[in-house]
């Protein structure tokens, strides 16, 4: 591999990371007092984010919960008619299908919509953020690899 390629790849699992990372933030800071303002805040100081970069950090923060909201409402809708199918003596394998692809296709958009938000994101940082980013994105996978 050269030298780009690893550096491209490095900033692609650095992004997936905090990709995940943001979501289960999102996801379960209502549990910890966590709210998005309150995550913002601790970026911001963290990082040492200027207005621009906060604004562009709050659109990561806003994409993720949304798509975190319309994936549990699908969750949700989606319960009654799998039931509903597998209490049937056959399945209908199409239907089933229809309803992944349905939420495939959802999560596909999702994810281009969050990785220009955050390639906006990680375009406004200079190359000390960067390196802090790395820092605290290490430190945070230690907790979430369990």
């Amino acid at each position: 591999m050269t030298g780009h390629t690893k550096r491209i790849g490095i900033w692609v699992i650095a992004i997936t990371m905090l990709l995940g990372i943001v979501s289960c933030g999102a996801r379960h800071a209502h549990h910890r007092g966590m709210d998005q303002d309150r995550v913002l805040k601790r970026v911001t100081k963290k990082l040492d984010l200027n207005a621009e970069q906060q604004g562009l950090f709050r659109q990561v923060l806003v994409t993720s919960e949304a798509f975190r909201v319309q994936m549990h409402g699908q969750r949700e809708s989606m319960k009654k008619p799998i039931m509903q199918q597998l209490m049937q003596e056959a399945l209908d394998v199409s239907a089933v299908n229809a309803q992944f692809e349905s939420m495939e296709a959802e999560f596909s958009a999702f994810r281009a919509k969050m990785v220009n938000t955050l390639a906006d994101f990680h375009g406004s940082l200079d190359a000390a953020q960067r390196e802090k980013v790395i820092k605290i994105m290490e430190k945070l996978s230690k907790y979430h690899d369990h």
